[in-house]
């Protein structure tokens, strides 16, 4: 009767950057640990040859040694070996192991991952990895010895270095080494950057602008006293609230602007009021009460737009129940229209694209203040949509080098997309432009999110691109970005 197979994967393709390299490493944890009889149905444990010959099931391989891989050449299992209690003993073999083969390096953002041939040598101690920071064997120093055929280095981004490998026998025998090859690792954005790193000696003068600056951030003990002056304050900025004030003469002041929402009720005497022209307009609801209009002095028929009033109920007054819901509905909207559009020729950044005053096609905003039926907070959806005009050609070199990608995340900080963690973002969606030779066009991304009341988010969009065609134009980047955030009230 023939026994449950256990599911071993295959080998995957030798993994080209980071990302791969995880998917890589986990298939061949998972084939070793079920050859080693660590994981599945111990029938699919690897039988040594070790175990062969110590069970007596394979006594004629002392004598006889053979190729397990067939066609692959003679495996010397036995050449210049010797056997203690009826063990192969290695120890004395002083034979030198042969070079290593098919030695290739690639690299991700903090990873170089090498690869070689497997080394069909029964006495194979492991194998060392030297490394330089260049071309130079003599400069190289041991970094590090593997029993396995992929190694992986973890390093800083924007790293470059370069490799040796040689095989080294259980008598201590060395191979010839192999190599060099060389990777270097993607360079990436700020979230790299240590706390601290940036000092002041670090930043240009007059560099930091406006956007740069996270909101509240500047408090009055940041200020130097009497430097602030009226120049610098925006009108209608300052209340009473705002400062500490005595008495105010009217003969010191010359009033300009004086409208309802600077009076404070109770604060001024009707009887010194001279009303001289009154609109609709300029009265709040609520501050005029039935008792101030004169019976059969308010005429609605003909004053009124139709549908304004709704229905009029008699002998009660209006309640909660008869005025429609704030459906909730809110737009917000940023558009950057780029002359001299950004391009990131041979690069894998991924750039907010900006207009040529440096604007960045980001969006901020602060939802309403609703609540539900019960009198709690409760979420709204809204639909995001950033929308890019991609300009350029692709070159056909095999790589999808185009990518558009738009994220969102409750925060009050314009560089909040900086974030390595992914649980921050509550809208994260992208499209890639495939590979070929093509003229680039028009990308849209959307999605709904539910959005809190009374809170703060950010929205922005990305665009990275690579390798313009033809050879040599500069013709590339996004010629015109925009962001919309619509409220669905629901």
């Amino acid at each position: 009767m023939a026994t449950t197979k256990t599911q071993v994967p295959s080998i995957p393709a030798i993994p080209k950057n980071e990302r791969e390299a995880e998917a890589f490493n986990n298939s061949i944890k998972e084939i070793l640990e079920v050859r080693l009889g660590r994981r599945g149905d111990p029938k699919d444990r690897a039988v040594t040859l070790r175990e062969l010959i110590d069970s007596g099931l394979a006594k004629e391989l002392l004598d006889n040694p053979f190729d397990p891989n067939a066609g692959a050449g003679v495996t010397d299992f036995a050449s210049s070996s010797t056997f203690v209690d009826g063990k192969l003993d290695d120890t004395n073999d002083l034979t030198a192991p042969p070079t290593p083969t098919g030695l290739a390096a690639s690299a991700g953002t903090t990873k170089i991952i090498l690869n070689w041939n497997f080394a069909q040598i029964s006495n194979l101690a492991h194998t060392e990895v030297w490394r330089s920071s260049d071309n130079n064997l003599s400069n190289a120093v041991r970094h590090d010895t593997t029993e396995a055929f992929v190694w992986v280095d973890s390093v800083d981004p924007g790293d470059e270095f370069y490799y040796w490998i040689r095989h080294v026998t259980t008598a201590g025998i060395f191979s010839q080494f192999a190599g060099s090859v060389n990777a270097t690792t993607v360079l990436i954005a700020g979230t790299k950057i240590a706390a601290d790193a940036i000092t002041e000696t670090k930043i240009a003068d007059d560099a930091i602008t406006t956007p740069k600056i996270l909101t509240n951030a500047v408090t009055s003990n940041s200020i130097a006293s009497a430097t602030i002056t009226a120049g610098n304050i925006g009108a209608n900025q300052l209340t009473s609230a705002s400062g500490i004030f005595g008495t105010l003469d009217a003969s010191e002041m010359s009033i300009t602007n004086l409208n309802a929402s600077n009076i404070t009720t109770g604060t001024l005497d009707a009887g010194e009021i001279s009303v001289i022209n009154l609109s609709a307009g300029s009265i709040t609801s609520g501050n005029m009460t039935a008792d101030r209009i004169t019976a059969g002095s308010l005429n609605v028929a003909g004053k009124a737009v139709t549908g304004s009033v709704g229905t009029v109920v008699a002998s009660a007054s209006v309640t909660d129940s008869q005025i429609p819901d704030d459906i909730g509905v809110h737009n917000y909207l940023t558009t950057y229209w780029a002359s001299s559009p950004f391009h990131a020729f041979g690069t894998d950044y991924v750039h907010i694209p900006t207009d040529t005053s440096g604007n960045k096609t980001q969006v901020g905003w602060t939802t309403p203040n609703w609540t539900d039926s019960a009198g709690g907070s409760a979420t709204k959806k809204f639909i995001v949509t950033g929308s890019l005009n991609a300009t350029g050609q692709l070159v056909g070199d095999g790589r999808a080098e185009n990518l558009t990608a738009i994220a969102v995340r409750q925060t009050t900080s314009a560089t909040g997309y900086q974030s390595s963690t992914a649980s921050d973002f509550i809208l994260s969606t992208s499209i890639v432009r495939a590979a070929g030779d093509h003229v680039l066009g028009s990308v849209i991304l959307t999605g709904v999110v539910d959005l809190l009341p009374n809170t703060t988010y950010y929205a922005w969009l990305f665009h990275g691109i690579s390798d313009y065609g033809p050879t040599g134009s500069s013709n590339g980047g996004a010629g015109s970005a925009m962001i919309t955030v619509q409220g669905l009230g629901i």
